[in-house]
């Protein structure tokens, strides 16, 4: 029964007559994988890179934004 059941299975064909295998034509869509963890992971180049850091920036927080007034002032601006 066993030899039956082997010989009844032919291998799968594409339309070109070649043997269809799942796993090759998801490696030739895909690619087979490659490096998935760590690839925010700093390296020499970008570690080096001080263009956009401002020391100056750093020590005041920022610059840009003026700081809230107290609860005080604010209630006096409403009046």
């Amino acid at each position: 029964m066993e030899e039956e059941l082997s010989t009844n299975k032919k291998p799968r064909t594409d339309r070109d007559g070649k043997t269809f295998n799942k796993r090759s034509q998801k490696d030739a869509k895909y690619g087979h994988g490659g490096k998935k963890r760590f690839k925010k992971s700093g390296d020499a180049m970008s570690s080096g890179d001080l263009s956009g850091f401002s020391s100056k920036k750093m020590k005041t927080g920022g610059g840009g934004a003026k700081k809230r007034p107290g609860k005080a002032r604010r209630a006096g601006a409403k009046r």
